[in-house]
């Protein structure tokens, strides 16, 4: 319960040793994290362990588990899930449940779905907070569940908010800025990607690059997995004088940890190789992640990744799409 999880409709999350902790002002604000595709969620249930305050018991607020599917278009969702206010106790853990019944539209293999809670009042302000210690999710097989580590192997940005901030790994903090942004604020990254966000990223000093936090499935290691990510490379950022020009040899580096520290360099013990990009210039293009055999087969459960181009600070920017990790 240290990473994946995110606000929902503004509610404010914090971490902590006890679990994720929800802040809630308003109806609807909840906590959420997502389970990645193919998962067949339907008819699976959900456990969660919550402890709210007195505050937020005294505000009169429900809370009300569900699950939505990320799908681009209607985002249907499991919303017949309920535990009224006069069932909650204040500083107390409580087991509440949700069963995805939805007449088979979890039953997919094409879209994430995010889980979580969220506080509901109608007549009343909503106030307080909301511990969520642990979720599990029971197939409806019953032949695998999932433990309160939500599995993480994507990043697509297209759920992020305009403007989201990613983390970065550099000698200083502030060396880079990674925010979403609009694909069709430019027409350029708009040609050979149908995405509606990326993530553009700003260095202000060299060995800087975005970070990732990863969570691999109860059993599999990093090297169960191929590692890609789409990226735009304008000729600027990589030195060329022109469309087309040459890169000066600024490969794409790659870390992989359990918890990175320092800046992207071939130097850090978290380096696990590179992989050129000279030629892969003002156009959309995948790219296959190198990871070292032996560092690799030591990663297991919660990872972080980042990765960057070694360019100096002040340089044109570049963009990222689509990070994933793939079953091999």
């Amino acid at each position: 319960m240290t990473t994946g999880w995110r606000g929902n409709h503004d509610g404010i999350i914090a971490y902590s040793t006890e679990g994720v902790t929800l802040t809630a002002t308003a109806t609807e604000q909840g906590a959420v994290f997502d389970v990645q595709a193919p998962t067949q969620l339907e008819g699976a249930t959900i456990d969660m362990v919550v402890n709210v305050s007195s505050e937020l018991k005294i505000s009169g607020a429900a809370l009300q588990p569900f699950a939505q599917l990320i799908n681009g278009t209607d985002y249907p969702g499991e919303w017949n899930c309920w535990v009224g206010n006069d069932e909650l106790v204040a500083g107390e853990d409580q087991t509440v449940s949700c069963t995805i019944a939805e007449g088979g539209k979890f039953d997919q293999a094409d879209y994430k779905v995010q889980i979580g809670v969220q506080a509901i009042a109608v007549d009343t302000p909503v106030s307080g907070t909301v511990l969520i210690k642990s979720v599990t999710i029971k197939l409806a097989s019953g032949s695998s569940s999932s433990s309160s580590l939500a599995t993480i192997l994507s990043y697509d940005f297209e759920a992020d908010e305009l403007g989201s901030a990613y983390p970065g790994a550099s000698w200083v903090a502030g060396d880079v800025i990674s925010t979403v942004i609009s694909v069709s604020d430019s027409p350029d990254l708009a040609v050979g990607n149908d995405s509606l966000k990326a993530l553009y990223v700003l260095v202000g000093n060299y060995n800087a690059g975005p970070l990732f936090n990863i969570t691999l499935p109860a059993g599999k290691t990093l090297n169960d997995y191929t590692v890609k990510v789409d990226a735009y490379l304008p000729h600027q950022t990589l030195g060329g004088n022109s469309a087309g020009g040459g890169n000066f040899y600024k490969d794409l580096l790659v870390l992989a940890g359990v918890e990175i520290s320092s800046s992207v360099n071939v130097n850090n013990p978290d380096y696990q190789g590179s992989i050129p990009t000279e030629g892969n210039v003002d156009v959309w293009r995948t790219f296959t992640l190198p990871v070292d055999p032996v560092k690799g087969a030591e990663l297991t459960g919660a990872i972080q990744l980042a990765f960057g181009l070694n360019r100096p600070g002040g340089t044109d920017g570049y963009y990222f799409d689509n990070l994933k990790l793939e079953p091999k």
